[in-house]
């Protein structure tokens, strides 16, 4: 009943042209800016040369370049075959990965993965796969999405997503191989694992150029992630605050 009432509320939006779904912009569209973003740190001690950083905070670049129905930023790009108010279906790459750069065992690479993804109404779906080889993975992506458009300047996200990673995935990024054994650091092998993440995000123009962003997320992750020696903890929350700069 309540996904009812809020279609509900979206068919005015329908029946006049714009789509709630996407921001309003040009065809040709530039965005360029810094993410302050604060993130804990789910590693142990003896993984991670970051184990003294919890939280962590990091400056990270911001882009997104729209030409058309391509759009890019920095980790991933979407083509889009088609996208209107029902729905939309697009081949896109990304470059992934639970990376980490550890004291006494192998690298943890991010990776190319490429897929496509799908809307209906509120409900995406994207399937995706490592084509670097690094770690041969495929991951599945089903999330909701919940628009809140106020006037021209102000937009508020809600979003709810359940990712599922292969058996290759989590082995990769949380496993132990056996020449990676170490006192309280067992030989673990992963196995397939979903987590769940639900995420807010709210921007809103300062001026006729200037966007500033705001995003919070809490991410649960499941037991076969959660028992590994590599982590020590099973959720994680982080924290956004960016100041993004619209070409117009």
């Amino acid at each position: 009943m309540n996904l009812i009432i809020y279609l509900i509320f979206l068919l005015p939006s329908f029946c006049f042209g714009a789509n709630p779904f996407e921001f309003k912009e040009k065809p040709f569209n530039l965005k360029i800016g810094v993410d302050l973003r604060v993130q804990t740190n789910i590693r142990t001690g003896n993984t991670s040369f970051l184990r003294d950083r919890d939280p962590i905070v990091a400056p990270l670049p911001f882009a997104r370049f729209k030409l058309g129905h391509l759009e890019i930023e920095p980790d991933k790009a979407r083509l889009y075959i088609f996208k209107n108010f029902w729905g939309d279906f697009n081949l896109r790459g990304h470059y992934m990965g639970h990376d980490y750069n550890a004291t006494d065992m192998s690298h943890r690479h991010s990776s190319v993965y490429t897929g496509f993804g799908a809307r209906f109404l509120i409900f995406k779906f994207k399937y995706l796969r490592d084509v670097s080889g690094v770690s041969d993975a495929r991951v599945t992506i089903v999330s909701a999405i919940l628009p809140f458009h106020f006037g021209d300047s102000t937009t508020l996200i809600f979003q709810g997503d359940i990712e599922t990673w292969d058996d290759n995935y989590v082995n990769y990024y949380f496993g132990v191989k056996p020449e990676e054994v170490r006192d309280g650091r067992p030989e673990y092998l992963g196995k397939e694992e979903d987590s769940y993440r639900i995420k807010g995000t709210f921007f809103t123009k300062v001026s006729k150029n200037w966007i500033l962003k705001l995003e919070a997320s809490y991410r649960k992750y499941g037991k076969n992630i959660g028992y590994s020696p590599t982590v020590k903890r099973n959720n994680e929350k982080a924290g956004v605050i960016g100041w993004i700069y619209e070409f117009l």
